[in-house]
Order: structure tokens, then C-alpha cells, then sequence
């Protein structure tokens, strides 16, 4: 079994001060491929797939992954710019790994309108997770893949989606959440089940978070003080 880290993504504000400038602390706990669009990323000493057209959307974005990996292979896919490292990917077994926002489906969030819009009373109450960090045997992310294909008209194909279709798709299956593996600020900083110490960003047990995701509006709090 071989650990991959994915991203999918074009040169961006946040992306070289943050991911580029920080992948160097995962060590060799994971090998790095990068598909970049359009304005062409900063040059990295890591595998490179360019594609040759712009950043097509969250959601169109998943038409790239690269394949040809085995299926035992553990995938981690994250977003790029508002995503930093700080230490080596912790030992993985072949399941799936999810990242909490420490929010619900429903509740009073960005995400509640779109919930009503698209008429998706099953995830009301359930956990929200985040589509821009996870892990999992690559068997699974073709079965994602395929799974998001399939329902991309759900939502009218808005590029918000990818979210919402993963989060359905995690309905019935088995996962698990590591908070030493994966940190997403939104709402995790603000409930302080994530804080910034002198050493990084640490869970409630002190540990520090292998991969810290800014999402919802958090980047800021990625800017080194």
C-alpha cells in the first residue's frame, strides 16, 4: 500500500506561502501529485499533471483525478491554497477519513439555504464534512467518483456541490475521524476544538494537526505572526 496526496488546482492567492511552502513537512509519509490548471502553479519538485485550461470549479475539478493507482492505495486529496502542513501524515489503515466542520446539515450556516433550495432533507442533523480534506483507499474514491458523476444534476451542477455530494455519498458507509490527521478552522477554531499554539494548530489533546484546512472564509488565520 502507497500513500498519495492529490490536489487539484491552478496558481492562486495563499497557494505557494501556504501549500508549496509548507509540504515539505509531510517528510515522505505520503507522495505528492498536483494537477494544475491554468494560470500554471509555481514550479515544485514534486509530480506535476498539467491539464491546459483554466480552473473549471469545485466541482468539474474531480473530472481530473488522476487514476491508475491500486486500490489498496490510500488517496488524500485536499484543497491547496488555503491548506498548510505541518508534520508528517500520521499511519493510515485502508478506511475512509473524514475532516468535521463542527457543524450540522440544516443548522443556521451558509449551507441551510441550499438545503431547502435543492429539497435535501437527508443530511438535516447530520455532521458536515469537509470535501476539501479526506483520505481513503483509492477502491473508494473511484466509487466517489463515480457517485458524484452520477448525481452532479442534484444541486443543477452548481459548483458548491461537491460538498453536499460528498457528504450523501458518506451516508451508509464506514468512517473515521482522526483530529490529528486533518484540522478544518471553520467552525473548528471559533468552538476551540482547534487552537494556535507557538507549535502550530493543536486539537483538544494538544496534538498538533498533520493538515490544517482554512476553509470558510479562515484563511487568515493561516497568516504566520
Amino acid at each position: 500500500m502507497k500513500t498519495y496526496l492529490i490536489s487539484i488546482t491552478s496558481d492562486c492567492e495563499g497557494l505557494k506561502e501556504n501549500y508549496i511552502d509548507t509540504i515539505h513537512k509531510i517528510k515522505d509519509s505520503a507522495e505528492p501529485i498536483m494537477v494544475s490548471f491554468l494560470p500554471q502553479p509555481p514550479q515544485v519538485d514534486f509530480q506535476v499533471i498539467p491539464v491546459g485550461c483554466p480552473y473549471p470549479g469545485n466541482l468539474n475539478r474531480f473530472d481530473y483525478f488522476p487514476k491508475g493507482f491500486d486500490d489498496y492505495d490510500m488517496i488524500i486529496f485536499t484543497d491547496a491554497s488555503d491548506v498548510i502542513f505541518q508534520k508528517e501524515i500520521p499511519p493510515l489503515e485502508e478506511k475512509i477519513y473524514v475532516s468535521q466542520e463542527y457543524d450540522v446539515w440544516g443548522a443556521d450556516n451558509w449551507w441551510k439555504d441550499k438545503i431547502e433550495l435543492y429539497k435535501l432533507d437527508k443530511l438535516i442533523g447530520f455532521p458536515i464534512y469537509c470535501m476539501g480534506t479526506w483520505a481513503m483507499p483509492y477502491a473508494d474514491v473511484k466509487d466517489l467518483l463515480n457517485f458524484m458523476n452520477t448525481n452532479r444534476g442534484l444541486c443543477g451542477n452548481s459548483q458548491f456541490s461537491d460538498q453536499i455530494l460528498f457528504n450523501l455519498w458518506l451516508q451508509g458507509k464506514d468512517y473515521s475521524h482522526r483530529t490529528d490527521l486533518f484540522g478544518s478552522l471553520y467552525s473548528g477554531f471559533e468552538k476551540k476544538n482547534i487552537t494556535k499554539t507557538k507549535k502550530g494548530f493543536v486539537n483538544k489533546s494538544r496534538q498538533i494537526i498533520s493538515i490544517v484546512h482554512a476553509n470558510g472564509g479562515t484563511k487568515d488565520l493561516l497568516i504566520k505572526k
